[in-house]
């Protein structure tokens, strides 16, 4: 049922170009299926998870609400199209 659902969402509601997923790094969209993108998502996860788990050693909110802004400064600066 739920796959039915998120089927018909997909073919009436959303446009038609997000069902094509093959990678083209000059497209806005298609280019997050490149492995260069992919890889810089990894990366931004591992440091995601590894400043989580220090903010979680540390639960100071002086120190816990910098490094939220400086770890999203640094995932936007390596998502960066640039």
């Amino acid at each position: 049922m739920f796959t039915l659902i998120t089927a018909l969402i997909r073919q009436f509601i959303l446009p038609t170009w997000t069902n094509d997923t093959t990678p083209d790094k000059s497209h806005f969209y298609r280019r997050c299926f490149t492995s260069a993108y992919l890889q810089k998502k990894s990366t931004v996860k591992n440091i995601w998870i590894g400043s989580g788990c220090i903010m979680l050693a540390f639960p100071n909110p002086l120190f816990v609400i910098p490094a939220i802004f400086f770890v999203i400064f640094l995932s936007f600066s390596i998502l960066d199209e640039s």
